[in-house]
């Protein structure tokens, strides 16, 4: 195991998720979300951070992703 200080964890939920995933399409949605991700590791770089991980978490009853 390796320590590593001055560590910090950025949680985010994007409001309204499922609304948004039923108006756009899948590719629409995908756009969405990399831009939105995109942004994250822009600002992880201006404040000298590293990505580590992201996951996206979508609710198996959000029909909105299956189109």
């Amino acid at each position: 195991m390796q320590r590593h200080n001055n560590v910090s964890i950025l949680y985010a939920d994007i409001v309204n998720f499922t609304p948004l995933s039923e108006k756009l399409t899948a590719s629409e949605l995908v756009s969405t979300l990399n831009q939105l991700f995109g942004r994250f590791d822009q600002l992880a770089q201006v404040y000298t951070g590293q990505k580590i991980h992201q996951t996206l978490v979508v609710p198996p009853n959000n029909k909105g992703c299956l189109r």
